[in-house]
């Protein structure tokens, strides 16, 4: 452990920067991976049992849609958020084919901004931290010419050796960083995306279901949730 304190003093005090980048995003990574699974984001096999089962019962009724949106209600997932306002929506008698997908539209776009909260960050941290690495390399290899420059032709080439090999430890270090980072950006944002195409399927193949008053359908090619 010592010598692993040793090296990493070795490289400066951009390590110390990179070390909080590292932090930042490790922090991030635990804390939407938490969320997700908090949520269950992954299980979204429920929107297609609730679609069928919801087809096969009277339309129209505010107590069959009553019942359904308690039960969205109660699973807390951003893709029974978009249904369960849908339904909601639905009761209201101006409501339109319309007016109900910009609705449906505005709590998805709502959900898909909170599930993607943060994401930025981690981004950021998997790009800054191989230029940081990169600077000190660079801040090293600065001290290790003008030590060159000094000793003149009495150069110690262990000595020089020594301090290249210390201006390469912040890029090693800094590229770990940004694979971890990178790696769990892609991941989450690879959850995140299924997530969204759920939301959309589900969301249209609801809304093809709810009956409207007469008069105010729209054409099937129309109906597209935007999110």
């Amino acid at each position: 452990m010592l010598q692993f304190f040793e090296l990493f003093n070795s490289g400066g005090w951009v390590m110390y920067v990179i070390l909080a980048v590292s932090v930042y995003a490790l922090g991030i990574i635990l804390y939407k991976s938490y969320q997700f699974a908090s949520i269950k984001l992954g299980q979204t096999d429920f929107a297609d049992v609730f679609l069928e089962q919801f087809a096969n019962q009277p339309q129209g009724s505010e107590q069959v849609i009553a019942m359904y949106t308690a039960r969205l209600r109660a699973l807390h997932h951003p893709l029974a958020k978009v249904l369960e306002t849908a339904l909601a929506f639905s009761l209201k008698p101006e409501t339109t084919q319309e007016t109900l997908r910009e609705e449906v539209g505005r709590v998805g776009a709502r959900e898909m901004a909170w599930l993607e909260s943060h994401l930025r960050g981690l981004d950021l941290a998997s790009n800054l931290a191989p230029f940081l690495g990169l600077l000190g390399m660079v801040l090293s290899m600065v001290t290790v010419f003008s030590t060159i420059e000094s000793a003149g032709s009495r150069v110690d080439v262990t000595l020089l050796a020594g301090g290249i090999w210390e201006a390469l430890l912040t890029t090693v270090f800094g590229l770990i960083v940004a694979v971890i980072a990178q790696v769990g950006y892609y991941n989450l944002d690879s959850r995140i995306e299924r997530t969204r195409l759920a939301m959309n399927d589900a969301s249209l193949r609801l809304m093809q279901l709810i009956k409207l008053p007469a008069g105010e359908q729209q054409p099937q090619h129309m109906l597209k949730v935007v999110m």
